[in-house]
């Protein structure tokens, strides 16, 4: 008769599906613990969270749902505390028996079975109970058989408590990559686009209407006018904003070193060089930003093209090809269509790139976007300076809304940013834009000889200083500002004598 019972245990276990409810699966436990010791009722006890009470998970042949009693109470009570299985024969007659549960239940209780379920490190987190044997009283069989169903028990039990923790952990993370995501549309996506003006509201559309489409896009505008942070609105509005943004500046690195940093490089491609992922790979799933391509060498441009149009890259000293889910976007201040005319750029990669432009026009075109840019930077460095600044006046508004922000909203910043840290106001003055101020009062220029050679070089000269003063010292910048090229631009500064004003730099704007 044991062996029939065991057999029926492994029978049961091996039908009971795996995906059941918990509520539905500990009924089915407590149904079968009747039926294999042939009680009239059982009840599955477990231990709550808080450690202090048992509750009846399941019971059969009462309503289990918010039954409970104190952990040191009854017999279950005492199980649990002793770990050892009790037998009763006249429930009454034993002093360990808590009454007031028939009271609450109208059930008489005769005789018990109660074992253990223990876990391997020796605590135990509940018990089996079985009431009034139909045989009259419960046996040793009975006894082995319900402690087998207990070890069995504890399986299904603690795996229901790890589902339901990693659950918990997976749904807590989910909140948490939401809230995160959340925050990173609000910093990066195109609310951080600061601007009242129809062009910047055209943008913003333009921004969420293709943010989840792969295309390639081209941003283009004038140094400053903020490409990068159009690029960054565009990866965190679209489904690859849990992945990376990825930013290569073309400029900034040098040409030998692009091929390398874009592609990645394979181990063993020389003497003591180690596998690397390029910038291509890295941006997995996520979004590449290639700023100034327009300056991008004709080599690399051609190795960018059959990336484009294979999806694929090779890393240096590799033949093995990658796939690649990568959406691009590229930036330039450069007039594309004239450098493909001149031969610098290849026309197949302009249209590669081309597929979705977005022009940014300079913030001298659109002025009504000069205080909401203020007012933002304003607030900005005086939380990050910790400085009591909380406006400007009108005049110093006018200030800002008449110059020609040649610089365009990296140049605004700046002159903010200066402005909030030296300001000794509460709101800032017309008196805390010095430089401003003089280039308004600055005259109308007079040459001193008709001469045109030296009238031009007098014009070179003021020029290239100006330059050099809106991006604060940074040649590229400068260059680019001018329209000549890097080499050409230190070949004036060493011609003229023009002091360098500060390093090189690179911002977001």
């Amino acid at each position: 008769m044991e062996a029939e019972g065991y057999r029926k245990i492994l029978d049961f276990f091996s039908a009971t599906l795996p995906d059941e409810d918990e509520e539905t699966l500990l009924k089915q436990i407590s149904e079968f613990a009747a039926s294999l010791v042939c009680a009239e009722r059982a009840t599955i006890f477990l231990l709550t969270e808080d450690m202090d009470y048992l509750s009846a998970e399941a019971a059969l042949g009462m309503e289990a749902s918010d039954f409970r009693i104190g952990k040191m109470r009854g017999i279950a009570g005492y199980v649990l505390r002793t770990g050892e299985t009790l037998i009763i024969d006249d429930a009454y007659k034993d002093e360990r028996f808590y009454s007031e549960i028939d009271k609450k239940t109208g059930f008489r209780t005769r005789s018990i079975i109660c074992v253990p379920i223990i876990r391997r490190d020796g605590a135990c987190i509940g018990v089996i109970e079985a009431l009034n044997s139909r045989n009259g009283i419960f046996s040793q069989e009975d006894k082995s058989l319900l402690e087998t169903l207990a070890k069995q028990t504890l399986v299904v039990v603690l795996g229901m408590r790890r589902y339901h923790y990693l659950s918990k952990i997976t749904r807590s993370l989910r909140e948490e990559k939401g809230r995160l995501l959340s925050r990173l549309k609000q910093k990066f996506g195109v609310e951080a686009i600061i601007g009242v003006s129809s062009a910047i509201r055209r943008i913003k559309e333009t921004i969420l209407k293709v943010a989840d489409i792969d295309s390639t896009v081209l941003v283009t505008g004038e140094t400053g006018t903020g490409k990068e942070l159009v690029a960054r609105a565009l990866h965190y509005e679209s489904r690859r904003a849990t992945n990376e943004f990825v930013v290569v500046n073309c400029v900034a690195v040098p040409e030998s070193l692009l091929e390398a940093e874009l592609f990645g490089v394979e181990r063993g491609v020389a003497t003591g060089v180690e596998e690397r992922k390029g910038k291509i790979e890295s941006a997995a799933g996520g979004t590449l930003f290639l700023d100034e391509v327009g300056d991008m060498g004709s080599s690399m441009q051609a190795k960018l093209l059959r990336t484009l149009q294979e999806r694929s890259v090779s890393r240096l000293g590799s033949t093995v090809e990658r796939h690649i889910d990568v959406r691009f976007i590229a930036a330039t201040n450069r007039n594309l269509p004239h450098l493909v005319s001149a031969g610098r750029f290849r026309e197949d990669l302009y249209y590669r790139l081309h597929i979705i432009e977005i022009d940014i026009p300079p913030l001298r075109e659109r002025k009504e976007d000069i205080e909401p840019l203020s007012l933002h930077f304003l607030s900005e460095t005086a939380e990050r300076s910790g400085k009591r600044v909380f406006g400007m006046s009108e005049q110093a508004l006018s200030l800002l809304k008449n110059q020609k922000w040649e610089g365009n909203v990296r140049q605004l910043r700046n002159e903010i940013e200066r402005a909030v840290i030296l300001t000794e106001h509460e709101r800032l003055e017309v008196s805390d834009f010095p430089r401003l101020m003089a280039q308004s009062e600055a005259p109308t220029r007079k040459f001193s000889t008709l001469n045109l050679r030296k009238n031009r070089e007098e014009m070179e000269r003021h020029l290239i200083e100006k330059a050099l003063e809106e991006t604060e010292g940074c040649r590229v910048k400068a260059a680019e500002l001018l329209g000549i090229s890097r080499e050409a631009l230190r070949k004036k500064l060493k011609k003229y004598r023009i002091r360098r004003l500060s390093s090189d730099s690179e911002k977001s704007y």
